[in-house]
């Protein structure tokens, strides 16, 4: 069988049936999801603070502490997406700008991948664009353990991006 697409809406999603064989194994009727790529970005102010944004997710039924980021856009690179969301969420802006890590979402159905960045030397610019109202929260190293022992970070991202921040002592 043929790749055949069982749903589609795009750009953020599309779902495919097929048959493969490959030498590891031999499946039938396989859905494979693909999801848009997104980054995401760990904010650090000049007291070493990292900011979270606390907003509702529709997957969980409830607010969860994330980080800035969304969607990558077509033709967008994923630096571009970051800053630009960076901007829409918080208002803010970055000088300096490093790839932390970037991950697949989930190894059999590929359902996209994550850009992890980290920015410091933040200011506020000012924009003819509405920001975004979200909760924001600004957490030291000790806050951001607390609420990791507390299982506050309940994506599977967030919680990656929590722990390679802590583990590089960034």
């Amino acid at each position: 069988m043929p790749k055949k697409i069982v749903y589609q809406f795009k750009p953020f999603v599309k779902i495919i049936r097929e048959n493969y064989i490959n030498k590891y194994e031999s499946k039938k009727n396989f859905h494979q999801i693909y999801l848009q790529n997104s980054s995401m970005v760990v904010l650090q102010d000049k007291e070493k603070r990292v900011l979270f944004l606390n907003e509702y997710r529709r997957g969980l039924k409830k607010m969860s502490l994330g980080f800035p980021g969304g969607n990558i856009e077509k033709k967008e690179k994923p630096i571009q997406a970051i800053k630009r969301e960076l901007l829409e969420e918080t208002g803010f802006i970055a000088k300096n700008w490093k790839l932390l890590f970037t991950y697949s979402r989930h190894g059999t159905y590929n359902c996209g991948k994550d850009y992890i960045f980290f920015a410091s030397n933040i200011k506020k610019k000012e924009t003819k664009n509405k920001i975004e109202k979200i909760e924001r929260k600004w957490m030291n190293k000790k806050q951001i353990i607390q609420n990791l022992n507390k299982n506050k970070f309940e994506t599977s991202g967030v919680l990656s991006t929590v722990l390679f921040y802590l583990y590089k002592k960034i």
